[in-house]
């Protein structure tokens, strides 16, 4: 590979424009974009009642917290949201400011991960890559366990990096690897779908058998390193009527898949047809193009980059299984962004002793490509992306402002939306929920409750309102209808 690295003051001078590029991105209309969504409201409904009575949960009723252990985000994001929500207050934008912390520590360990394994040149340009890549912030902005377990699995493998660095039995790489492991338990404890990462470390380890990287006592100290977050995970996560069976059933199939062939032939056609998708399908092309060139020149190849091949391609293959949507390959997008242009240069430089195109530099058609990429990212994350769509909206204050008006005595059942739940939340307000995620249903009893009309006020949306459930809400007019989402009180 190509030796490329910037000065130390323009390395600098570049890596600080990033990250104010970054900071002013990851904040802009922090409590508006994107929209507070489903998935959000569970998380920080969990590290709210953790926050204010040391237990997460939700409220399906006033006066209990329930513990749900199909939450499928863990305590490595739940416990830190929690304590920054009792310090700084209860409001979105303190939810959300973790999520920027999140965004940056990703950042800085990717910058040290890849200008320790490639050079300053690689790690700058990959941390452009990514800054510019607006998932990022889609997913990163919102109350998720995608950065953070991101964050956590780019921390093991940087410290991984410096452990096999270290000499063989010292106390500096003991104590690497150790935090090596606590990290991938984190990494694996923060969202199910991280648990690939422990399969991604076993067939690292296999393949690297005979290098005898690491000793067998190395290997055992770390397994017990990565154990400990994952029973905390357990003890935390689950309580004793939760059957490891329907954990496991939840977990390997969390979206009641019927017809595995047709969901895997579904989201195949879709793979092939939306931007994102083959996005990634082309940085995993020219990622396996250069790790095949390093084979056959016998170059050397990081068991942290082939661990984190390994992952994405399992991350990949997982995504086939479930309901299609793009966000499952998030993970696999960042990781192969992180690998890219060290992978571009080993197949443009390839690509011109082939072609004999003596007349450009490697490096220069990088550059290019780079900055194309970039140039493209930025529109879209400034005009054409999930998070542009949302800088001009008002749906966090609006609903923070309604619940700060709404009367205290008045009885409220909100319907299947926790992400305004929430906002009630923040505002002290008591309610009822009923709940209906991939996984299961509660609040069913608090339905009889709404159908007898004991309920004041339904906070439900629209085109459930106006759906096949609409017979629900008989005893009930519509008082306004605000983001989608349809007020109803009794008649």
């Amino acid at each position: 590979m190509i030796s490329a690295n910037f000065s130390k003051k323009t390395e600098i001078i570049v890596l600080t424009l990033i990250l104010v590029f970054t900071v002013f991105f990851a904040t802009f209309k922090l409590s508006e974009s994107p929209s507070v969504w489903y998935d959000e409201g569970f998380y920080v409904q969990s590290a709210l009642n953790l926050a204010s009575s040391g237990q997460s949960g939700l409220h399906i009723i006033p006066e209990k917290i329930e513990q749900i252990s199909q939450i499928t985000v863990g305590y490595p994001l739940i416990y830190p949201l929690a304590l920054a929500l009792k310090v700084f207050g209860e409001n979105i934008v303190v939810t959300r400011g973790l999520m920027v912390i999140f965004i940056l520590a990703l950042l800085v360990g990717v910058y040290f991960l890849v200008r320790k394994l490639y050079g300053s040149y690689y790690a700058l340009g990959s941390l452009l890559l990514l800054v510019t890549f607006p998932p990022l912030y889609g997913n990163g902005k919102s109350v998720l366990g995608e950065v953070p377990g991101l964050f956590y699995l780019v921390a093991f493998l940087l410290s991984l990096y410096f452990a096999r660095n270290k000499a063989q039995g010292s106390f500096g790489r003991v104590s690497l690897l150790v935090l090596s492991g606590l990290l991938a338990g984190l990494c694996a404890s923060t969202k199910p779908v991280f648990l690939l990462i422990l399969p991604a470390i076993l067939l690292g380890l296999f393949i690297y058998r005979k290098s005898k990287i690491f000793s067998i006592k190395e290997i055992f100290l770390t397994s017990i390193a990565v154990l400990i977050p994952l029973l905390v995970w357990f003890a935390l996560q689950f309580t004793t009527s939760d059957s490891f069976g329907g954990i496991l059933g939840f977990y390997a199939n969390p979206y009641a898949v019927t017809s595995v062939a047709s969901t895997i032939f579904s989201s195949l056609k879709a793979f092939f047809s939306s931007s994102g998708p083959i996005y990634l399908l082309v940085l995993l092309v020219v990622w396996i193009f250069a790790l095949c060139i390093k084979l056959r020149q016998k170059s050397t190849i990081q068991i942290e980059e082939t661990v984190a091949f390994i992952f994405s391609i399992l991350i990949t293959l997982a995504y086939f299984r479930t309901a299609g949507w793009y966000r499952y390959i998030f993970q696999a997008q960042i990781i192969a962004i992180i690998f890219f242009l060290p992978s571009l240069f080993i197949f443009l430089q390839w690509l011109i002793e082939k072609t004999k195109f003596g007349f450009v530099s490697t490096k220069t058609l990088a550059t290019i490509g780079l900055i194309l990429l970039s140039v493209l990212g930025t529109y879209q994350l400034a005009f054409h992306s999930w998070v542009a769509d949302y800088y001009t909206s008002q749906k966090s204050a609006f609903w923070d402002d309604y619940f700060k008006k709404e009367p205290k005595d008045e009885s409220l059942l909100i319907y299947n939306a926790p992400e305004v739940a929430i906002f009630a939340e923040f505002n002290g307000k008591s309610f009822y929920q009923y709940l209906a995620p991939a996984g299961g249903v509660w609040g069913e009893d608090n339905l009889k409750l709404v159908e007898s009309g004991w309920i004041d006020k339904v906070i439900v949306r629209t085109d459930v309102y106006s759906g096949e459930e609409s017979f629900l809400f008989k005893n009930y007019i519509s008082v306004g209808e605000f983001y989608k989402y349809t007020v109803l009180q009794t008649k």
